[in-house]
C-alpha cells in the first residue's frame, strides 16, 4: 500500500515507490489544491468529450480517484457549472451539459466579433519576438496535423489564440474570448472526424500565417476581416443534436 499527502504543491507518495537510495518521495505536480485538481481533470475530460454529453458525474466514484472527500469534487462541480460545461438536476445530480449546434452558431458569432476587437487592440503591443513565437507554434501545428496529432494540433491552436490574446488590455474581453474557445472546442471534440481532415487543419494554418504576416506589417487594416474570415466556419447539420 501506498500512503500519500499533500503538500502546498505536489502530492507525495510514500512506501514501497519511494526511492530506496536518497529516501525521498516521488513528487507529482498537482494544482495548488484539490479541487482545481478535480477540477482541471473533469473539465480536461469534458471537453475532449471523454465525459460525453448527459453523462452523470459521480461524485463518490471522482472523490475516490482522487482519495479525498465529496467536497472538493463538489466545488469543482460548481465551478464547471458556473463555466456552463455541467448542469445540476434536482433527479440526477450533475450531467455534462449538451451543446446544441445553434449554441456553436451563437459562440462562432460571439467569438468572431471578439476576436475582431482584441486583435485591433493586441497588434500595437505585440512584438516582432512575439510574433517569432507564434511563428513557432504555428510551425508545429503544421507538423501535428502531418503526423495526425490531432491533440497536439488543439492544444497549439489553443495557446496559439491565447497568446495573441495575452496583450489585449482589457481582461474582460480576455475571459469571454476563451469562454467561447473552451466551448467550442468541446464542439470540436464531438466533430473530430470532421475537424481533423487535413485540408481543414492545414487550411487553419495557412490563415494563422496570413495573420502573422499583417501582425509583422505596418498596415494591420486587413487583421479583422481576415479574423472574421477565420471563424467563419460551417458546422454540419447532421453532426450534433439540437436545432438549428
Amino acid at each position: 500500500m501506498y500512503n500519500t499527502y499533500i503538500t502546498k504543491n505536489y502530492v507525495c507518495i510514500k512506501g514501497s515507490a519511494m526511492n530506496k537510495k536518497n529516501r525521498k518521495p516521488l513528487r507529482i505536480d498537482i494544482p495548488k489544491t484539490v479541487t482545481q485538481s478535480v477540477y482541471k481533470h473533469l473539465r480536461r475530460s469534458i471537453i475532449e468529450n471523454k465525459l460525453k454529453p448527459n453523462q452523470k458525474i459521480n461524485e463518490q466514484e471522482i472523490a475516490d480517484i482522487f482519495q479525498i472527500s465529496r467536497t472538493p469534487v463538489r466545488e469543482a462541480i460548481a465551478q464547471l457549472t458556473a463555466e456552463e460545461l455541467v448542469q445540476v438536476d434536482p433527479h440526477h445530480g450533475a450531467v455534462v451539459r449538451e451543446i446544441t449546434l445553434r449554441e456553436v452558431k451563437n459562440i462562432l458569432e460571439v467569438l468572431r466579433a471578439l476576436d475582431e476587437l482584441a486583435v485591433e487592440q493586441a497588434a500595437a503591443k505585440i512584438s516582432t519576438q512575439d510574433v517569432k513565437e507564434l511563428k513557432n507554434m504555428n510551425n508545429k501545428m503544421k507538423k501535428a496535423s502531418q503526423n495526425g496529432e490531432f491533440d497536439e494540433y488543439l492544444n497549439l491552436n489553443f495557446d496559439f489564440h491565447l497568446k495573441i490574446w495575452s496583450f489585449v488590455p482589457n481582461e474582460f474581453l480576455r475571459e469571454n474570448l476563451r469562454f467561447c474557445l473552451i466551448q467550442f472546442r468541446r464542439f470540436i471534440y464531438t466533430l473530430d472526424s470532421y475537424f481533423q481532415h487535413p485540408e481543414f487543419l492545414n487550411e487553419k494554418v495557412k490563415e494563422h500565417k496570413e495573420i502573422m504576416s499583417i501582425l509583422e506589417s505596418e498596415e494591420k487594416k486587413a487583421l479583422k476581416s481576415l479574423i472574421s474570415e477565420h471563424w467563419k466556419i460551417e458546422t454540419p447539420k447532421s453532426s450534433i443534436k439540437g436545432s438549428v
